[in-house]
């Protein structure tokens, strides 16, 4: 890295240092937000900034970088980060490009353009980009999660269970996991699959109402009373 390179590198991050309160600030806003949907982009220190001055003196730091030393892959991936933290995805998938042009093996920039994708609700490419961050990373819980995620937005529900049940077996105590494994045996007619694992996702989630509701709509499927594990009711009971 050139001197001069560097130096708008430390540049940008320096106000990228300076959003951080802007961010803590907005967090508890977004706290119900399900990251694993893509309700952001890649690192929280470029997303839902307040500060537009702050926002602009950065991107201009790392394109000044991008002059010095255009092959430099992780400069690009900032760029696509302030862009997708501003919710401009088509802008954030430009600037992802360019980084996996320079390092097409990163996983991590995989990973970003499949959210900017997913965010557009593009969900074949995103699919297809969450699977080659797979390939490079297969013990990442969220590369399996999204592109289930995808493929249930395309209707290819057995391919989606498939990848809820990769993801589960990653990262067991999420009950959100459950949740949508068992919605996507649901959409494919296999109604006692589901409900075990409606039932579990439940199980370890108490206070989480849309389990319930989905649990007690398997049960009432199958003509059973769900079991009483939440003061909860489902409107289809």
């Amino acid at each position: 890295m050139s001197e001069e390179a560097a130096y708008h590198n430390l540049a940008a991050v320096g106000e990228v240092s300076k959003l951080y309160d802007d961010w803590h600030r907005l967090e508890h806003h977004y706290a119900s937000i399900d990251e694993r949907t893509g309700r952001y982009v890649a690192h929280r220190e470029s997303a839902y900034i307040s500060d537009v001055s702050l926002l602009k003196s950065t991107s201009n730091a790392y394109e000044q970088a991008i002059t010095m030393e255009p092959g430099t892959a992780v400069y690009h991936f900032n760029l696509g980060n302030l862009a997708g933290g501003q919710r401009d995805f088509e802008t954030a998938i430009f600037h992802y490009n360019n980084s996996m042009r320079l390092s097409p093996r990163n996983d991590e920039y995989r990973n970003a353009l499949g959210v900017a994708y997913m965010e557009l609700e593009k969900y074949e490419p995103a699919a297809l980009h969450f699977l080659a961050a797979i390939k490079s990373a297969p013990k990442v819980p969220d590369y399996h999660f999204r592109r289930g995620y995808c493929l249930f937005k395309l209707k290819r529900y057995k391919e989606a269970a498939e990848s809820f049940a990769k993801t589960a077996e990653l990262e067991p105590e999420n009950p959100n996991v459950y949740n949508w494994w068992a919605t996507s045996l649901f959409e494919q007619g296999l109604y006692e699959e589901a409900t075990q694992l409606f039932t579990k996702g439940a199980a370890m989630d108490p206070t989480a109402n849309t389990h319930h509701i989905s649990m007690d709509g398997t049960f009432y499927t199958l003509g059973h009373d769900a079991p009483a594990v939440t003061n909860f009711s489902s409107p289809l009971m």
